[in-house]
């Protein structure tokens, strides 16, 4: 007798935890997910204000590369440094640190442009073709995260490239 209701109490314990698992399952199946990839490199390079911010990082090289050198040159001595020769590394450094600075913003400035219509371009695109997710396509490749993409049907870099150069 005591099995039986042993059992009988159990019974409705399982069924209910069954219809809740069932029940979660239902939730778990939405709508598929549109996965959509992009070359990011491929579209600033061919964007319209990459040839002023590609000038400004010519000018940046050129003012910085003779103190680069200066610095690369006197830190290759390593122990053989002189005390004139430290002196004259630190004086190199801290010499290049507002150079360099002052570059890193203006190429900031200059870039910001160019990454909002790149981003505007993506979620335009993104939104009439229906792709929930966007990814780089090289930062997909190289992590693993996707093994197989229909390129054909999934990469966007085309369809930006044609939004942001039409501009």
């Amino acid at each position: 007798m005591k099995a039986k209701t042993v059992l009988f109490r159990t019974i409705p314990l399982l069924v209910a935890a069954g219809l809740g698992f069932g029940a979660n399952s239902f939730h778990a199946q939405t709508a598929a997910t549109k996965v959509g990839f992009v070359n990011t490199d491929a579209i600033f390079k061919v964007h319209p204000l990459n040839a002023g911010i590609e000038k400004i990082k010519a000018s940046a090289t050129a003012e910085l590369t003779p103190l680069s050198k200066q610095i690369g040159d006197l830190q290759a001595k390593g122990d053989k440094i002189t005390a004139k020769e430290k002196q004259d590394l630190e004086t190199a450094i801290k010499t290049a640190q507002p150079i360099q600075q002052k570059w890193r913003d203006q190429i900031l400035k200059a870039t910001e442009p160019m990454n909002a219509s790149v981003n505007k371009a993506l979620a335009d695109i993104a939104a009439k073709q229906g792709f929930s997710i966007i990814m780089e396509r090289s930062v997909a490749a190289s992590s693993g995260l996707v093994v197989y993409a229909d390129e054909a049907n999934t990469d966007i870099t085309d369809t930006v490239v044609k939004a942001v150069t039409a501009k």
